[in-house]
């Protein structure tokens, strides 16, 4: 309708169920010159109808108009209006209206729990950007909505998650011509995002590993526990550095005992209608893991424990239940999985009820928790020496330079043997080395 004279439009209502909702109408001329109406029933920009209540009357016979929801029915009616003459709507929205429909356009191109957690984070976003259209949003705006956030004691992950979701949008709304710019500007990750400002912050932010001693605690544990698959998925975890998500989505036809080695094809998700079977983390998740030949024992038992329970429940229905090969590794027999929420809390658990020694603490002070377990992983394998590419393949990370970024930091233990072995190379020759090693004789 581009080209087309358009006059005054506005709001009513109309009954809808056993309520109202808000409806618009835009008038137009039509090729006679003649005045005319075009109608719709107003929604979100989920396709969600905006309801409001009846009209009432005052004591002295007044009418009275409710407004309930009148904002997001006049945003709805600016959208429509700007779409019937041919106009670009996006930039007219309002951040948070904005970002759900750029999701709902996504969809397809989402995993449900990345489209859940994205939703999730809507509220957060839209705090302190209410009534701010895409179009006004300026990087002097965004500053301030990151402070406000900081200033709202939002946890540092918290704000960046918040601040890359919004990141990604403008971009989008950039690339698609509804705003001239992005306001998210490299400026603001160098300036204003949250930092590390106390040594507890510091502390907070570097892996939880557990020492050679928390190891030797943890398998202690783990033996002694009768939850199998607790067991089996905790030690998935530590020895091959898996996710919980990885660790719930492995089948047994991903085991291949003979070569000693699992396969990560497909991990545990969780969207808005639950946990599901979903493909890994990224493509570079997706890898073949060597297993330790006491791990490849262990899971041979544990198949055959969970072969003789699938073989009960599938006597004389076997065309009605899941191949066994299909079965979860630490599932049930009836082909369903485990959730990696339930994995985790089972985990944490028995690590907080510990040993005679304690709660299952890992180096930087904390109750170890199941992703600690996978840094463990890495932690030892770095220390040990291995390749860091290695390592970041058996990891599942696309890029080596993140293994090496979370995981420089050595084991207490390994730091001291580092810094006695380099020590003494670095000493050679000087005079406080020599009356150390003097002290030292005097001492003996």
């Amino acid at each position: 309708m581009a080209g087309t004279e358009y006059g005054r439009g506005g709001l009513y209502k109309r009954p809808y169920g056993t309520g109202w909702r808000w409806c618009g109408q835009i008038r137009y001329k039509d090729e006679s010159g003649k005045w005319r109406n075009t109608k719709k029933a107003l929604t979100t920009a989920e396709g969600e109808p905006i309801l409001t209540d009846a009209d009432t009357n005052d004591a002295e016979g007044n009418r009275v108009q409710t407004t309930r929801n009148i904002r997001a029915a006049r945003r709805a009616l600016e959208s429509w209006r700007a779409e019937v003459e041919g106009t670009p709507t996006g930039g007219q929205q309002q951040v948070a209206d904005y970002i759900r429909a750029d999701l709902k356009v996504r969809e397809g191109n989402l995993q449900p729990s990345s489209l859940r957690r994205n939703r999730d984070y809507i509220p957060i976003i839209e705090k302190g950007l209410e009534g701010v259209a895409m179009r006004d949003l300026t990087t002097k705006r965004v500053r301030q909505w990151v402070q406000d956030m900081r200033s709202r004691g939002l946890a540092q992950s918290t704000i960046k998650t918040a601040y890359s979701i919004l990141n990604t949008v403008c971009n989008r709304a950039a690339e698609n011509g509804d705003i001239a710019a992005s306001p998210c500007t490299h400026g603001i990750l160098r300036q204003d995002m949250p930092k590390a400002l106390t040594l507890e912050e510091a502390e907070a932010t570097k892996p939880n590993a557990l020492d050679t001693e928390g190891i030797r605690r943890a398998n202690g544990l783990l033996d002694a526990t009768t939850n199998g698959r607790l067991r089996v998925g905790a030690r998935l975890a530590l020895v091959c550095g898996l996710r919980a998500g990885e660790v719930c989505g492995l089948r047994w036809r991903d085991v291949n005992a003979e070569g000693g080695t699992i396969a990560i094809r497909a991990a545990i998700g969780r969207g808005e209608g639950g946990t599901y079977a979903k493909v890994t983390k990224t493509a570079s998740s997706m890898r073949t893991v060597p297993t330790p030949p006491a791990l490849a024992a262990e899971l041979e038992a544990w198949r055959a424990a969970q072969m003789a329970k699938w073989e009960r429940l599938a006597d004389g229905q076997r065309g009605e239940v899941t191949a066994f090969e299909a079965c979860y590794v630490v599932g049930y027999a009836d082909g369903r999985h485990m959730t990696p929420h339930a994995l985790g809390n089972a985990w944490v658990r028995l690590a907080a009820k510990g040993d005679a020694d304690g709660p299952l603490m890992g180096t930087r002070g904390r109750v170890c928790t199941f992703h600690d377990l996978r840094h463990t992983f890495a932690t030892h394998a770095i220390a040990s020496g291995a390749n860091v590419r290695t390592v970041a393949a058996l990891m599942g990370h696309a890029d080596a330079s993140t293994t090496l970024r979370i995981y420089t930091d050595a084991l207490p233990e390994q730091s001291r043997a580092t810094m006695a072995e380099v020590g003494e190379i670095l000493a050679a020759g000087s005079s406080w080395a020599e009356g150390a090693e003097t002290a030292t004789k005097g001492d003996c």
